[in-house]
């Protein structure tokens, strides 16, 4: 009886996990403490808009830095670029394929302050089926990780 109702609290822990669609790859070191990542809609689909979309709590005041966005398909690199920590960039892939906005976060920034960091993307309607990952990792100007958030899918 103990074995089946351990294994129900880890399935439901799952589910919470999965329900977000998206996750913290952050870790405690990190200038941020993430407490949310939401991916909507949790299953995106070709052609269609999708949001990855996080918010926590800055560890340490940030006054800028520099991002990166990675795109894998199976595993597989398909798409990498910098960004920036502080504000909005807009990212336009090759081949027409679509564009990606990556939302960072309003600096300067004081330890303390709420944090909305996120991205917004649409998915082209010819983009290859598969289980992708996408991720944002965020450093400041001197190159010490402020967050890092991801989203896996399947299309």
């Amino acid at each position: 009886m103990l074995r089946v109702v351990a294994l129900l609290l880890a399935a439901l822990a799952a589910s919470v996990s999965a329900a977000s669609g998206g996750s913290n790859c952050g870790t405690a070191g990190y200038e941020a403490s993430i407490s949310t990542v939401t991916l909507s809609p949790l299953q995106p689909i070709k052609g269609q808009p999708a949001t990855l979309n996080a918010t926590g709590t800055l560890n340490a005041a940030i006054t800028g830095g520099a991002a990166t966005l990675t795109v894998q398909l199976e595993g597989v690199n398909l798409f990498s670029h910098a960004a920036n920590t502080c504000g909005a960039t807009t990212i336009n892939f090759p081949l027409n394929f679509g564009s990606a906005t990556i939302n960072g976060i309003a600096c300067p920034a004081s330890a303390g302050a709420s944090i909305a960091p996120g991205m917004s993307i649409v998915l082209p309607a010819a983009a290859p089926s598969g289980q992708y990952t996408v991720k944002i990792d965020s450093q400041d100007t001197t190159s010490k990780e402020v967050f890092c958030i991801q989203a896996d899918f399947t299309l």
